[in-house]
């Protein structure tokens, strides 16, 4: 069972995906919050990136 931080954590990703209406635009989403996220930024994120991509593989199989 997921503690309520993690789900409440992962539904705040999600929502960063909010508007997307096909693979194509999710892609383009991810790839914009890869840019900000990547731990190689200076401000990035591992932990942060992780749960992007996680979400990413999720939300994009609603498309397959």
């Amino acid at each position: 069972e997921m503690s309520a931080s993690l789900v409440g954590s992962e539904m705040c990703i999600r929502d960063r995906f909010n508007g997307c209406t096909d693979k194509a635009s999710l892609t383009k989403r991810y790839k914009e919050l890869l840019k900000v996220y990547h731990p190689d930024n200076a401000n990035g994120d591992q932990t942060m990136t992780i749960k992007i991509t996680n979400t990413f593989n999720y939300l994009k199989t609603k498309y397959e």
